[in-house]
Protein backbone atom coordinates (compact mmCIF):
# COMPACT_ATOMS: atom_id res chain seq x y z
CA UNK A 1 0.00 0.00 0.00
CA UNK A 2 2.52 2.37 1.09
CA UNK A 3 4.41 1.68 -2.27
CA UNK A 4 1.25 2.03 -4.70
CA UNK A 5 1.09 5.50 -2.74
CA UNK A 6 4.95 6.58 -3.07
CA UNK A 7 4.16 5.71 -6.94
CA UNK A 8 0.96 7.93 -7.01
CA UNK A 9 2.21 10.39 -5.39
CA UNK A 10 5.82 10.58 -7.51
CA UNK A 11 3.63 10.44 -10.70
CA UNK A 12 1.53 13.34 -9.55
CA UNK A 13 4.59 15.33 -8.94
CA UNK A 14 6.67 14.34 -11.71
CA UNK A 15 3.31 15.81 -13.86
CA UNK A 16 3.32 19.08 -12.07
CA UNK A 17 7.07 19.87 -11.97
CA UNK A 18 7.48 18.18 -16.02
CA UNK A 19 4.18 18.07 -17.89
CA UNK A 20 5.88 17.39 -21.03
CA UNK A 21 7.12 14.52 -19.88
CA UNK A 22 4.43 12.08 -20.92
CA UNK A 23 4.13 13.26 -24.58
CA UNK A 24 8.21 13.19 -24.92
CA UNK A 25 8.08 9.63 -23.56
CA UNK A 26 5.56 8.63 -25.90
CA UNK A 27 7.44 10.16 -28.53
CA UNK A 28 10.47 8.20 -27.50
CA UNK A 29 8.27 5.00 -27.67
CA UNK A 30 7.31 5.33 -31.44
CA UNK A 31 11.18 6.21 -32.38
CA UNK A 32 12.25 3.06 -30.38
CA UNK A 33 9.77 1.08 -32.01
CA UNK A 34 10.44 1.93 -35.47
CA UNK A 35 13.99 1.40 -35.04
CA UNK A 36 13.65 -1.94 -33.88
CA UNK A 37 11.14 -3.09 -37.03
CA UNK A 38 14.24 -1.48 -39.06
CA UNK A 39 17.44 -3.04 -37.08
CA UNK A 40 15.21 -6.32 -35.67
CA UNK A 41 18.25 -8.40 -34.70
CA UNK A 42 20.94 -5.58 -34.73
CA UNK A 43 18.72 -3.84 -32.78
CA UNK A 44 20.50 -1.77 -29.58
CA UNK A 45 18.99 -0.11 -26.66
CA UNK A 46 21.77 2.17 -26.21
CA UNK A 47 22.96 3.29 -29.43
CA UNK A 48 19.31 4.18 -30.16
CA UNK A 49 18.93 6.24 -27.07
CA UNK A 50 22.25 8.05 -27.98
CA UNK A 51 20.99 8.42 -31.90
CA UNK A 52 17.18 9.93 -30.70
CA UNK A 53 18.66 11.83 -27.64
CA UNK A 54 17.25 10.06 -24.99
CA UNK A 55 17.93 10.52 -21.74
CA UNK A 56 19.28 7.82 -19.95
CA UNK A 57 16.86 8.18 -17.02
CA UNK A 58 13.69 7.84 -19.13
CA UNK A 59 15.33 4.48 -21.49
CA UNK A 60 13.95 2.13 -19.37
CA UNK A 61 10.51 3.34 -19.14
CA UNK A 62 10.57 3.84 -22.97
CA UNK A 63 11.55 0.65 -23.88
CA UNK A 64 8.60 -0.62 -21.52
CA UNK A 65 6.44 1.53 -23.50
CA UNK A 66 7.55 -0.35 -27.06
CA UNK A 67 7.03 -3.58 -25.41
CA UNK A 68 3.47 -2.29 -24.17
CA UNK A 69 2.86 -1.46 -27.85
CA UNK A 70 3.65 -5.04 -29.28
CA UNK A 71 1.71 -6.58 -26.83
CA UNK A 72 -1.31 -3.89 -27.66
CA UNK A 73 -1.04 -5.09 -31.03
CA UNK A 74 -0.53 -8.74 -30.47
CA UNK A 75 -3.84 -8.58 -28.12
CA UNK A 76 -6.07 -6.71 -30.59
CA UNK A 77 -8.12 -9.75 -31.40
CA UNK A 78 -8.47 -10.47 -27.62
CA UNK A 79 -6.27 -13.86 -28.08
CA UNK A 80 -2.81 -14.67 -28.93
CA UNK A 81 -1.47 -17.50 -30.57
CA UNK A 82 1.37 -19.52 -30.19
CA UNK A 83 3.77 -17.90 -32.77
CA UNK A 84 2.61 -14.11 -31.28
CA UNK A 85 3.89 -15.30 -27.75
CA UNK A 86 6.99 -16.36 -29.35
CA UNK A 87 7.31 -12.60 -30.93
CA UNK A 88 6.63 -10.85 -27.66
CA UNK A 89 9.70 -13.53 -25.85
CA UNK A 90 12.15 -12.10 -28.69
CA UNK A 91 11.12 -8.55 -28.79
CA UNK A 92 11.45 -8.67 -24.69
CA UNK A 93 15.35 -9.83 -25.28
CA UNK A 94 15.96 -7.73 -27.68
CA UNK A 95 14.61 -4.30 -25.86
CA UNK A 96 16.84 -5.81 -22.67
CA UNK A 97 14.00 -5.71 -20.34
CA UNK A 98 14.22 -7.57 -16.44
CA UNK A 99 12.26 -10.88 -16.08
CA UNK A 100 10.32 -8.36 -13.88
CA UNK A 101 9.69 -6.12 -15.56
CA UNK A 102 8.24 -8.10 -18.84
CA UNK A 103 5.95 -10.47 -16.48
CA UNK A 104 4.81 -7.27 -14.63
CA UNK A 105 3.67 -5.86 -18.29
CA UNK A 106 2.36 -8.81 -19.14
CA UNK A 107 -0.04 -10.22 -16.54
CA UNK A 108 -1.17 -6.03 -16.69
CA UNK A 109 -1.75 -6.57 -20.22
CA UNK A 110 -3.55 -9.83 -19.81
CA UNK A 111 -5.70 -9.02 -16.81
CA UNK A 112 -6.92 -6.21 -19.57
CA UNK A 113 -7.92 -8.90 -22.10
CA UNK A 114 -9.24 -11.26 -19.03
CA UNK A 115 -11.44 -8.56 -17.91
CA UNK A 116 -12.79 -7.62 -21.42
CA UNK A 117 -13.16 -11.12 -22.53
CA UNK A 118 -14.87 -11.86 -19.10
CA UNK A 119 -17.32 -9.27 -19.41
CA UNK A 120 -18.27 -10.02 -23.09
CA UNK A 121 -18.24 -14.15 -22.40
CA UNK A 122 -21.14 -13.15 -19.75
CA UNK A 123 -22.87 -10.88 -21.43
CA UNK A 124 -25.88 -12.78 -22.48
CA UNK A 125 -25.73 -15.18 -19.30
CA UNK A 126 -24.46 -18.22 -20.28
CA UNK A 127 -20.88 -19.40 -20.46
CA UNK A 128 -20.04 -22.64 -22.81
CA UNK A 129 -16.71 -24.83 -23.07
CA UNK A 130 -14.86 -22.69 -25.89
CA UNK A 131 -15.57 -19.34 -23.67
CA UNK A 132 -14.42 -21.00 -20.75
CA UNK A 133 -11.18 -22.61 -22.73
CA UNK A 134 -10.30 -18.54 -24.20
CA UNK A 135 -10.21 -17.45 -20.76
CA UNK A 136 -8.11 -20.12 -19.55
CA UNK A 137 -5.68 -19.73 -22.31
CA UNK A 138 -5.73 -15.47 -21.03
CA UNK A 139 -5.19 -16.96 -17.78
CA UNK A 140 -2.12 -19.39 -18.72
CA UNK A 141 -0.48 -16.37 -20.52
CA UNK A 142 -0.83 -14.71 -17.27
CA UNK A 143 0.27 -17.91 -14.89
CA UNK A 144 -2.61 -17.47 -12.90
CA UNK A 145 -5.31 -20.22 -12.59
CA UNK A 146 -8.88 -19.27 -14.22
CA UNK A 147 -10.54 -19.24 -11.15
CA UNK A 148 -8.37 -16.90 -9.17
CA UNK A 149 -8.68 -13.95 -12.21
CA UNK A 150 -12.66 -14.65 -12.02
CA UNK A 151 -12.68 -13.98 -8.25
CA UNK A 152 -10.64 -11.04 -8.65
CA UNK A 153 -13.28 -10.05 -11.05
CA UNK A 154 -16.40 -11.29 -10.20
CA UNK A 155 -17.31 -8.35 -7.12
CA UNK A 156 -17.17 -6.13 -9.73
CA UNK A 157 -18.71 -7.95 -12.81
CA UNK A 158 -19.53 -11.28 -11.99
CA UNK A 159 -21.99 -10.51 -9.18
CA UNK A 160 -23.86 -8.01 -11.87
CA UNK A 161 -23.63 -11.18 -14.72
CA UNK A 162 -25.37 -13.50 -12.01
CA UNK A 163 -27.98 -10.71 -11.18
CA UNK A 164 -28.88 -10.42 -14.28
CA UNK A 165 -28.25 -13.85 -15.71
CA UNK A 166 -31.14 -14.69 -12.96
CA UNK A 167 -33.70 -11.45 -13.52
CA UNK A 168 -33.63 -13.22 -17.19
CA UNK A 169 -34.20 -16.34 -15.66
CA UNK A 170 -37.42 -15.21 -13.87
CA UNK A 171 -38.30 -12.79 -16.80
CA UNK A 172 -41.34 -15.15 -17.78
CA UNK A 173 -42.36 -15.09 -13.97
CA UNK A 174 -41.31 -18.73 -13.07
CA UNK A 175 -38.01 -20.63 -12.66
CA UNK A 176 -37.41 -23.32 -15.23
CA UNK A 177 -35.02 -25.88 -13.02
CA UNK A 178 -33.32 -26.55 -16.64
CA UNK A 179 -32.66 -22.95 -16.87
CA UNK A 180 -31.47 -22.86 -13.50
CA UNK A 181 -28.99 -25.75 -14.12
CA UNK A 182 -27.43 -23.86 -17.26
CA UNK A 183 -26.44 -21.03 -14.84
CA UNK A 184 -25.26 -22.97 -12.18
CA UNK A 185 -23.23 -24.59 -14.74
CA UNK A 186 -22.03 -21.12 -16.21
CA UNK A 187 -21.02 -19.99 -12.90
CA UNK A 188 -18.99 -23.74 -12.35
CA UNK A 189 -17.08 -22.98 -15.80
CA UNK A 190 -16.10 -19.66 -14.19
CA UNK A 191 -14.53 -20.68 -11.07
CA UNK A 192 -17.54 -19.40 -9.48
CA UNK A 193 -18.80 -22.07 -6.62
CA UNK A 194 -22.68 -22.26 -5.28
CA UNK A 195 -21.61 -20.03 -2.31
CA UNK A 196 -20.62 -17.41 -4.61
CA UNK A 197 -23.51 -17.77 -6.97
CA UNK A 198 -26.41 -17.55 -3.72
CA UNK A 199 -24.51 -14.61 -2.16
CA UNK A 200 -24.59 -12.44 -5.66
CA UNK A 201 -28.60 -13.45 -6.57
CA UNK A 202 -29.56 -13.16 -2.81
CA UNK A 203 -31.29 -9.95 -2.71
CA UNK A 204 -33.35 -10.54 -6.69
CA UNK A 205 -33.75 -14.24 -5.23
CA UNK A 206 -35.81 -13.01 -2.25
CA UNK A 207 -37.15 -10.29 -4.71
CA UNK A 208 -38.68 -13.16 -6.96
CA UNK A 209 -39.73 -15.36 -4.01
CA UNK A 210 -41.93 -12.68 -2.37
CA UNK A 211 -43.52 -11.99 -5.51
CA UNK A 212 -44.03 -15.78 -6.45
CA UNK A 213 -45.80 -15.82 -2.53
CA UNK A 214 -47.50 -12.47 -3.26
CA UNK A 215 -49.15 -14.42 -6.24
CA UNK A 216 -49.60 -17.87 -4.68
CA UNK A 217 -51.77 -16.01 -2.03
CA UNK A 218 -53.46 -13.42 -4.00
CA UNK A 219 -56.73 -16.12 -4.21
CA UNK A 220 -56.73 -16.68 -0.36
CA UNK A 221 -54.94 -20.52 -0.74
CA UNK A 222 -52.07 -22.02 -1.86
CA UNK A 223 -52.18 -25.60 -4.09
CA UNK A 224 -50.01 -28.52 -3.56
CA UNK A 225 -48.15 -27.41 -6.60
CA UNK A 226 -47.61 -23.80 -5.83
CA UNK A 227 -46.43 -25.16 -2.69
CA UNK A 228 -43.90 -27.36 -4.30
CA UNK A 229 -42.94 -24.61 -6.20
CA UNK A 230 -42.08 -22.36 -3.45
CA UNK A 231 -39.91 -25.66 -1.64
CA UNK A 232 -37.56 -25.87 -4.66
CA UNK A 233 -37.49 -22.19 -5.00
CA UNK A 234 -36.18 -21.89 -1.23
CA UNK A 235 -34.10 -25.28 -1.27
CA UNK A 236 -31.82 -24.14 -4.62
CA UNK A 237 -31.61 -20.00 -4.20
CA UNK A 238 -31.84 -19.45 -0.59
CA UNK A 239 -29.30 -19.71 2.34
CA UNK A 240 -30.87 -17.58 4.92
CA UNK A 241 -32.76 -19.91 7.33
CA UNK A 242 -34.59 -17.33 9.02
CA UNK A 243 -36.19 -16.07 5.55
CA UNK A 244 -37.15 -19.87 5.16
CA UNK A 245 -38.84 -19.94 8.67
CA UNK A 246 -40.86 -16.36 7.40
CA UNK A 247 -42.23 -18.37 3.98
CA UNK A 248 -43.06 -21.28 5.20
CA UNK A 249 -44.99 -19.56 7.90
CA UNK A 250 -46.69 -17.29 4.91
CA UNK A 251 -47.27 -21.11 3.44
CA UNK A 252 -48.34 -22.18 6.76
CA UNK A 253 -50.73 -19.16 7.52
CA UNK A 254 -52.49 -19.21 3.82
CA UNK A 255 -53.20 -22.87 4.04
CA UNK A 256 -54.36 -22.49 7.32
CA UNK A 257 -56.94 -19.53 6.65
CA UNK A 258 -58.16 -21.18 3.41
CA UNK A 259 -58.90 -24.09 5.72
CA UNK A 260 -60.99 -21.69 7.94
CA UNK A 261 -63.07 -19.98 5.02
CA UNK A 262 -63.61 -23.31 4.12
CA UNK A 263 -65.30 -24.95 7.47
CA UNK A 264 -62.03 -26.58 8.16
CA UNK A 265 -61.32 -25.15 11.58
CA UNK A 266 -58.34 -26.45 13.93
CA UNK A 267 -58.76 -28.84 16.53
CA UNK A 268 -57.29 -27.75 20.13
CA UNK A 269 -57.35 -28.86 23.52
CA UNK A 270 -60.62 -28.70 26.46
CA UNK A 271 -59.85 -25.05 27.92
CA UNK A 272 -59.07 -25.76 31.68
CA UNK A 273 -61.42 -24.23 33.89
CA UNK A 274 -64.23 -24.33 30.98
CA UNK A 275 -67.28 -26.91 31.36
CA UNK A 276 -67.65 -28.38 27.61
CA UNK A 277 -70.83 -30.39 26.14
CA UNK A 278 -70.65 -34.33 25.21
CA UNK A 279 -69.44 -34.48 21.66
CA UNK A 280 -68.50 -30.15 21.79
CA UNK A 281 -65.27 -29.27 19.73
CA UNK A 282 -63.19 -26.31 20.42
CA UNK A 283 -61.02 -24.30 18.16
CA UNK A 284 -60.17 -21.41 19.76
CA UNK A 285 -59.32 -20.41 23.70
CA UNK A 286 -57.09 -16.96 24.34
CA UNK A 287 -57.75 -13.60 25.78
CA UNK A 288 -60.39 -11.27 24.36
CA UNK A 289 -61.44 -7.47 25.20
CA UNK A 290 -65.22 -7.34 25.10
CA UNK A 291 -66.55 -3.46 24.73
CA UNK A 292 -70.20 -2.86 25.42
CA UNK A 293 -72.67 0.22 25.62
CA UNK A 294 -75.40 0.60 27.68
CA UNK A 295 -78.12 3.04 27.38
CA UNK A 296 -78.88 4.76 31.46
CA UNK A 297 -81.49 7.45 32.19
CA UNK A 298 -77.78 9.55 32.70
CA UNK A 299 -76.67 8.37 29.11
CA UNK A 300 -75.12 5.94 27.30
CA UNK A 301 -72.66 4.00 29.51
CA UNK A 302 -69.38 1.86 27.95
CA UNK A 303 -68.08 -1.16 30.05
CA UNK A 304 -64.95 -2.40 29.26
CA UNK A 305 -64.28 -6.12 30.43
CA UNK A 306 -60.79 -8.27 29.65
CA UNK A 307 -61.83 -11.85 29.51
CA UNK A 308 -61.35 -15.13 28.53
CA UNK A 309 -62.72 -16.82 25.20
CA UNK A 310 -63.67 -19.81 23.93
CA UNK A 311 -64.81 -20.95 20.10
CA UNK A 312 -66.58 -23.97 19.90
CA UNK A 313 -68.19 -25.99 17.08
CA UNK A 314 -71.66 -24.54 18.34
CA UNK A 315 -71.04 -21.10 20.97
CA UNK A 316 -69.07 -18.39 22.02
CA UNK A 317 -68.28 -18.67 25.33
CA UNK A 318 -66.83 -15.06 27.39
CA UNK A 319 -65.77 -15.70 31.39
CA UNK A 320 -64.30 -12.45 32.98
CA UNK A 321 -64.78 -11.80 37.19
CA UNK A 322 -67.04 -8.98 36.13
CA UNK A 323 -69.61 -11.55 33.71
CA UNK A 324 -69.68 -14.58 32.10
CA UNK A 325 -71.71 -15.66 28.99
CA UNK A 326 -72.44 -17.78 26.29
CA UNK A 327 -73.51 -16.97 22.93
CA UNK A 328 -75.14 -19.94 20.76
CA UNK A 329 -74.07 -19.35 17.00
CA UNK A 330 -77.28 -19.40 15.68
CA UNK A 331 -78.36 -16.67 17.34
CA UNK A 332 -75.86 -14.17 16.20
CA UNK A 333 -77.77 -11.52 14.09
CA UNK A 334 -75.12 -9.76 12.42
CA UNK A 335 -70.94 -10.03 12.78
CA UNK A 336 -68.57 -7.79 10.59
CA UNK A 337 -65.16 -7.06 10.84
CA UNK A 338 -64.65 -3.12 12.69
CA UNK A 339 -61.91 -1.58 14.76
CA UNK A 340 -59.56 -3.89 15.08
CA UNK A 341 -61.69 -6.32 16.37
CA UNK A 342 -65.75 -7.70 15.54
CA UNK A 343 -68.89 -6.29 16.21
CA UNK A 344 -71.62 -8.42 16.82
CA UNK A 345 -75.19 -8.40 17.52
CA UNK A 346 -76.69 -11.34 19.26
CA UNK A 347 -80.62 -12.49 20.03
CA UNK A 348 -79.37 -12.81 23.68
CA UNK A 349 -76.29 -11.57 25.73
CA UNK A 350 -73.58 -10.92 24.01
CA UNK A 351 -74.34 -7.80 22.01
CA UNK A 352 -70.43 -5.68 21.64
CA UNK A 353 -67.20 -5.41 20.37
CA UNK A 354 -64.78 -8.00 20.58
CA UNK A 355 -61.05 -8.00 20.32
CA UNK A 356 -58.95 -10.64 20.38
CA UNK A 357 -55.80 -9.04 20.18
CA UNK A 358 -52.41 -10.43 19.37
CA UNK A 359 -55.09 -13.22 18.17
CA UNK A 360 -57.22 -10.85 16.47
CA UNK A 361 -57.03 -12.23 12.96
CA UNK A 362 -57.31 -15.77 13.63
CA UNK A 363 -60.34 -15.46 16.46
CA UNK A 364 -62.47 -13.54 14.06
CA UNK A 365 -61.66 -15.81 11.12
CA UNK A 366 -62.92 -19.31 13.37
CA UNK A 367 -65.45 -17.33 14.81
CA UNK A 368 -67.43 -16.24 11.72
CA UNK A 369 -66.28 -19.69 10.31
CA UNK A 370 -67.85 -21.30 13.25
CA UNK A 371 -71.01 -19.01 12.90
CA UNK A 372 -71.23 -19.95 8.72
CA UNK A 373 -70.88 -23.39 10.05
CA UNK A 374 -73.82 -23.25 12.39
CA UNK A 375 -76.16 -21.45 10.21
CA UNK A 376 -75.09 -23.84 7.12
CA UNK A 377 -74.13 -21.01 5.07
CA UNK A 378 -70.50 -22.27 4.14
CA UNK A 379 -71.14 -24.64 1.24
CA UNK A 380 -68.05 -26.45 -1.56
CA UNK A 381 -66.02 -23.71 -3.19
CA UNK A 382 -67.48 -23.66 -6.95
CA UNK A 383 -65.25 -25.20 -9.96
CA UNK A 384 -66.10 -21.90 -11.33
CA UNK A 385 -63.11 -18.50 -10.76
CA UNK A 386 -63.82 -16.65 -7.93
CA UNK A 387 -64.65 -12.93 -9.44
CA UNK A 388 -62.20 -11.38 -6.56
CA UNK A 389 -59.57 -13.57 -8.25
CA UNK A 390 -57.21 -11.05 -9.49
CA UNK A 391 -55.92 -11.86 -12.89
CA UNK A 392 -52.13 -12.75 -13.11
CA UNK A 393 -51.42 -10.56 -15.85
CA UNK A 394 -53.02 -7.84 -13.43
CA UNK A 395 -51.28 -9.14 -10.89
CA UNK A 396 -47.57 -8.53 -12.53
CA UNK A 397 -48.43 -5.18 -13.84
CA UNK A 398 -48.94 -3.90 -10.48
CA UNK A 399 -46.57 -5.56 -8.48
CA UNK A 400 -43.94 -3.59 -11.47
CA UNK A 401 -46.01 -0.38 -10.83
CA UNK A 402 -45.15 -0.45 -7.07
CA UNK A 403 -41.28 -2.36 -7.37
CA UNK A 404 -42.79 -5.45 -5.32
CA UNK A 405 -43.07 -2.90 -1.95
CA UNK A 406 -46.09 -1.98 0.12
CA UNK A 407 -47.97 1.01 -1.74
CA UNK A 408 -48.41 2.63 2.00
CA UNK A 409 -45.21 2.12 3.70
CA UNK A 410 -42.77 0.66 1.30
CA UNK A 411 -42.33 -2.62 2.78
CA UNK A 412 -41.54 -5.51 0.78
CA UNK A 413 -42.35 -8.55 3.50
CA UNK A 414 -45.64 -9.77 4.10
CA UNK A 415 -47.01 -8.92 0.78
CA UNK A 416 -50.52 -8.83 -0.61
CA UNK A 417 -52.79 -7.90 -3.32
CA UNK A 418 -55.43 -5.15 -2.08
CA UNK A 419 -58.90 -4.42 -4.32
CA UNK A 420 -58.81 -0.14 -3.64
CA UNK A 421 -62.37 -0.51 -3.93
CA UNK A 422 -63.09 -3.42 -1.93
CA UNK A 423 -65.17 -6.28 -3.72
CA UNK A 424 -67.99 -6.48 -1.86
CA UNK A 425 -68.87 -3.03 -3.04
CA UNK A 426 -68.12 -3.27 -6.21
CA UNK A 427 -64.82 -2.69 -6.89
CA UNK A 428 -63.47 -4.34 -10.11
CA UNK A 429 -60.14 -6.22 -10.83
CA UNK A 430 -58.93 -3.99 -13.29
CA UNK A 431 -55.49 -2.30 -12.54
CA UNK A 432 -56.69 0.78 -11.75
CA UNK A 433 -58.54 -0.52 -8.03
CA UNK A 434 -55.60 -2.75 -7.31
CA UNK A 435 -53.10 -2.46 -4.94
CA UNK A 436 -49.84 -4.03 -3.19
CA UNK A 437 -50.15 -3.67 0.61
CA UNK A 438 -48.26 -5.13 3.35
CA UNK A 439 -50.04 -7.51 6.10
CA UNK A 440 -50.27 -4.29 8.34
CA UNK A 441 -51.24 -1.63 6.05
CA UNK A 442 -54.28 -3.95 4.46
CA UNK A 443 -55.60 -4.49 8.23
CA UNK A 444 -55.18 -1.12 8.41
CA UNK A 445 -57.22 0.00 5.71
CA UNK A 446 -60.08 -2.69 6.46
CA UNK A 447 -61.00 -1.30 9.21
CA UNK A 448 -61.02 2.16 7.59
CA UNK A 449 -63.75 1.07 5.36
Amino acid sequence: MAGGLFGWVKHNVTKLIDPGREERLNTHAVALHRELIRERKEFNAKSAAEKFEIDPTELGEALERVYQRCMDKAWSDLELTENEGKSLDWIAGQLQLSTAAKDRLERAKCLEVFETVFARVIEDGHVDESERQHLESIATRCKTPVGTLVRTLFHDQGEAFLRNAFVTLVDDGRVHEESWTRLTESASRLGITRDDLLAAIDRPAHQYIEHVLADFKSDGEITSAEEAAITWLLKNLVTDAGFRVYVNEQLRETKLYAGIAKGRLPVISSPAGIELRAGEIPHFAGSVQYVTTRELKSGPKTDVIDGTAVITDSRFIFSAPQQAFQINHRQIIESRVHNHGLEVRSQSKGTGHYCFKDQNRLAISIWRSAIGRANQTIVEESSGVDSRHIPRDVRQRVWQRYGGKCAECSSDQYLEYDHIIPHAKGGSNADNNVQLLCRKCNVSKSDRI
